[in-house]
C-alpha cells in the first residue's frame, strides 16, 4: 500500500491542488481523484496525520468551516494544521487542537484551499492517487 504524508506546496494550479467542497456536512474531495480529506485511522489526537481516502462518509472525513477560516474535523474537533507552524513547500499537514491559528482560505477560482498569509495550497504529496496518500 502506498503511504505518504499530506503537505502544502506553492500554489501552482496543478490538478492535485484542486478540490471540491461538498456540503453534506463539508466533505473536501480532490477533483482529480475523487478521494476525501481524511484523518488517518479516525484518530482524535493532536498531530494525527491528514491524508486522502476513498469517500465513505466516515466521521473522519466530515469537516466544518470555522468562521475564522479554520477547517475543523467533526469527529475529533481538531483543526487542519501545518506542523510546527512551518510554511515551506512539503510541510506536513496534521490535525491539532484548534487554537485559532490555523487559517485557510477557500479559493473558488480553481477551488483550492490556501493558507492566506503564504498563498500555499493544500496538495496531495507526490501526486498520490491511492487511499492513505498524504496531503
Amino acid at each position: 500500500m502506498y503511504h505518504s504524508n499530506d503537505h502544502i506546496w506553492e500554489r501552482n494550479g496543478s490538478e492535485v491542488q484542486n478540490h471540491d467542497i461538498i456540503f453534506d456536512n463539508v466533505t473536501i474531495v480532490n477533483q482529480q481523484l475523487g478521494n476525501a480529506l481524511n484523518i488517518s485511522s479516525g484518530c482524535t489526537n493532536n498531530s494525527d496525520n491528514v491524508q486522502i481516502w476513498e469517500k465513505n462518509g466516515n466521521g473522519s472525513q466530515v469537516q466544518r468551516l470555522g468562521a475564522g477560516g479554520e477547517i475543523i474535523n467533526l469527529w475529533s474537533g481538531k483543526a487542519l494544521d501545518c506542523s510546527k507552524g512551518a510554511t515551506c513547500d512539503g510541510t506536513h499537514v496534521q490535525e491539532r487542537y484548534n487554537i485559532g491559528a490555523q487559517k485557510w482560505n477557500i479559493k473558488f477560482d480553481t477551488v483550492s484551499i490556501v493558507i492566506p498569509q503564504l498563498g500555499n495550497a493544500l496538495d496531495v504529496r507526490s501526486n498520490g492517487t491511492h487511499n492513505s496518500s498524504n496531503v
